[in-house]
């Protein structure tokens, strides 16, 4: 009786060794560079391409892919961070609609995306990507070198935290950012910088629409 109770033991640690083994080797090829992505991290780099290429192309394709409660912020240099969906919605509705007057200062000609990784587990998952935004800013053209963090749930197919970081830009965010003259995003200037007035309830765009 107490030999079988020792094989049965002796099964069951192995069996949990050998799990833990694959368990390991698992996520050691999944952090090794240039790893084949996982279904759910192809996903998750699907649906931050779409919702980036349908900002301005089609405001309500690109909404449909954002959580209800989502916390975004369009610029590293402000100091705080946009809540909920609707914020996410005025912003792309300028993109979709832009005003005329603004255009001249501010406008967005294209996108190009550099490269998407993401980093993640069976449905929260990590994409940072780098673009280039072609566009005017400031009453300039220039382009402009971007770098957009999402984190997706590809459960439900939506974006629940998006953060943006101009690569090329040291300067501070003109006009103070939150509290600044123009609200949050301030004066123009940096990328996706509005002029003064600036989008309501929400910072600058994140850069735009595809070529």
């Amino acid at each position: 009786m107490n030999l079988k109770r020792s094989l049965n033991t002796t099964a069951l640690l192995a069996g949990a060794l050998a799990t833990l083994a694959m368990s390991a080797g698992a996520l050691a090829a999944a952090q090794q560079p240039g790893a084949k992505p996982t279904a759910d991290e192809t996903r998750a780099i699907q649906i931050v391409t779409e919702f980036v290429t349908n900002l301005r192309k089609d405001a309500n394709k690109a909404l449909s892919l954002v959580d209800d409660n989502i916390v975004w912020r369009g610029d590293s240099r402000e100091k705080d961070l946009s809540h909920g969906k609707d914020s996410v919605a005025k912003m792309v509705n300028m993109f979709a609609n832009p005003d005329p007057k603004m255009a001249q200062m501010f406008s967005i000609k294209g996108i190009d995306i550099l490269d998407s990784h993401a980093y993640g587990g069976t449905y929260n998952v990590l994409v940072i990507n780098r673009r280039i935004d072609h566009g005017v800013f400031n009453g300039k053209e220039r382009d402009e070198l971007v770098g957009g963090f999402f984190r997706v749930n590809t459960k439900s197919g939506k974006i629940e935290e998006w953060l943006e970081a101009p690569l090329n830009i040291t300067e501070p965010l003109p006009g103070g950012g939150p509290g600044g003259p123009g609200g949050p995003g301030g004066a123009p200037g940096g990328p996706g910088g509005f002029p003064a007035g600036g989008p309501p309830a929400g910072g600058p765009p994140p850069g735009g629409a595809p070529r």
